[in-house]
This record gives structure tokens, C-alpha cells and sequence, in this order.
């Protein structure tokens, strides 16, 4: 019986010499400086294509609003061409196309700066020479000067009539006779002041062929 309970203790001695202690490894983590680093290189990695995106996204909007501008500044000219010859066809000439009797323009003449209102078919002077800015009908969905919100767009127009190549000169480089008449359209917009000027010099060709 002694032998046998030394064989078993001898098994159960190799046993509890069996259990390796290679199981139990050291975990290792980052050190500081590692940390630092893996953290610079994520920030350098998002930083990029964010900074791409905001560019994009601001040079969309900057190019819409220059649109939006041209657009409005190009209406503005259209309008005028359009009372000019409303008041052609009415039987005006020369330098009475520009104030009547169909479409009076004389508030945008002699130095001064008005607004015009393609939509509901209105021409009045900028008080103190400053214009009130356009604003977008949601209703309707158009530029005006009525209710609805505002654009931040702000739209001057000026008609010159009186200078060496305008109405009634016949100096070089003018057509005289009433015939000529240079349009301003200036839209400007946002807190760094842009700016999109369109100008055009009308000519009343029925007083050209028509005399």
C-alpha cells in the first residue's frame, strides 16, 4: 500500500510540475511618445480631405453667387431694353424713350441709382442713392423687392444719357441723335463686399434707319 500511495504522489507531484508558467505572458501597451505620434498622424489624415471639402463647399457657394449676380445684373439691363422699346413703339423718340409714356426711367437717370422690379413691373429711385436688397418669394419662387427673405443681394442700376457718346452728341465715337444710351447694372453681395457689374450701351436703331 506504501508503494502504491508513493506512485500516486509521484503523479500528482509531476502534475502540479507540469503547469507551465509561459502561459502567463507580459502584456506590453504604447508608450507615451507612441501615442503622440499615432495620434498627430490621424489628425494629419482627417485634416486633409476636410480641408478639401470646406474649400469645395466655398468655392460653390462663391461661384452660385457670382451666377445669382450675373443673372440679376443681366435681368436688370434686359428690363431697360424692354421700357425703351415699349416707349419707342409708343411713339417716343430720342430721349423721351427713356421717360415715357409706357415706362419711365428718369429716376435712374442724372446721377442717380434706382431699382427695378422685372417681377411685378415697377422702376422707383434708391433713397439716398442706397437700394434695398432683393429678396426670394418662397412662394412664387422669384427675385423681388416684396415680401419674402432676404437674399443679400443688393442691385443698383444707373442710366447715362447725358455724356460724350449718349443722346444728342455728335462728337467722335458717339452716334447723336437720341440714339445711344450706356446702362450700369451693379449687384453686390456678402460681408467682403464682391461685386458683379454689367453694362451695355443700347441704341435706339429706329432712330438710326428711321430718322
Amino acid at each position: 500500500m506504501s508503494e502504491k500511495k508513493k506512485i500516486q504522489y509521484n503523479i500528482s507531484d509531476k502534475k502540479k510540475r507540469v503547469i507551465p508558467h509561459t502561459f502567463a505572458k507580459k502584456v506590453g501597451g504604447f508608450t507615451l511618445v507612441e501615442t503622440l505620434v499615432a495620434t498627430t498622424i490621424l489628425i494629419v489624415a482627417i485634416t486633409g480631405p476636410l480641408f478639401i471639402a470646406h474649400k469645395g463647399i466655398v468655392l460653390g457657394t462663391d461661384t452660385r453667387d457670382q451666377l445669382i449676380a450675373s443673372y440679376l445684373a443681366q435681368d436688370a439691363i434686359e428690363y431697360v431694353r424692354y421700357a425703351i422699346t415699349t416707349n419707342s413703339n409708343a411713339g417716343s423718340s430720342e430721349g423721351g424713350v427713356l421717360t415715357g409714356p409706357e415706362k419711365d426711367l428718369s429716376s435712374c437717370l442724372s446721377g442717380n441709382v434706382c431699382k427695378i422690379d422685372s417681377f411685378t413691373n415697377t422702376i422707383s429711385t434708391c433713397v439716398g442713392g442706397v437700394c434695398d436688397d432683393i429678396v426670394w418669394d418662397t412662394s412664387g419662387e422669384y427675385y423681388t423687392y416684396g415680401t419674402g427673405e432676404n437674399t443679400g443681394f443688393n442691385r443698383e442700376i444707373s442710366i447715362d444719357w447725358n455724356n460724350l457718346i449718349g443722346p444728342g452728341s455728335n462728337l467722335v465715337g458717339g452716334l447723336g441723335g437720341g440714339t445711344e444710351y450706356r446702362v450700369d447694372a451693379t449687384v453686390s453681395w456678402g460681408k467682403l463686399g464682391r461685386s458683379v457689374t454689367i453694362s451695355e450701351n443700347i441704341i435706339d436703331w429706329r432712330v438710326i434707319f428711321h430718322p
